[in-house]
């Protein structure tokens, strides 16, 4: 069995801070109080889409966003506390899983497979485009770290 001498603190300061690493990050759209301009909150949009309603077919944008990036972002976390041992503050790295993680989702909103629009809706919108309409859904997800 190897045996670790500690001179200068190093070692438990890293193992401090890996003990220390609490929180989450949490990502999509969440219930601000923005409306479009139809005066629907934002959020009610968002979960409108996701999950559909009797005239809304299901977009779920947040899913295919989990589906298809999970195991980037375990890898990514796993690099990250890497990082946090060697300094790094566990804030920053939720940060940057955050944003990556934010990124993506707007990414599928405008990118991902969904069912089309109605015709009515396309006329209505200009657009064949599902879940962009004014842009600010998409413009609504963001991500908030949490200790």
């Amino acid at each position: 069995m190897a045996t670790v001498i500690d001179i200068n603190g190093a070692y438990q300061a890293i193992l401090h801070r890996l003990q220390n690493m609490h929180g989450n990050v949490e990502v999509g759209i969440f219930d601000d109080g923005k409306k479009e301009p139809n005066k629907t909150s934002v959020y009610d949009v968002a979960v409108y889409n996701e999950y559909g309603t009797s005239h809304i077919p299901a977009r779920p944008f947040m899913r295919q966003t989990v589906d298809n990036h999970e195991q980037e972002w375990a890898d990514m976390a796993q690099k990250l506390e890497d990082r946090v041992a060697n300094g790094m503050s566990v804030e920053q790295a939720l940060d940057i899983l955050g944003n990556k993680a934010e990124g993506h989702m707007k990414e599928t909103v405008g990118r991902g497979k969904f069912k089309p629009n109605s015709p009515k809706t396309i006329k209505r919108k200009g657009s064949a485009k599902p879940l962009i309409d004014t842009g600010l859904m998409r413009e609504s997800i963001t991500y908030k770290v949490n200790k």
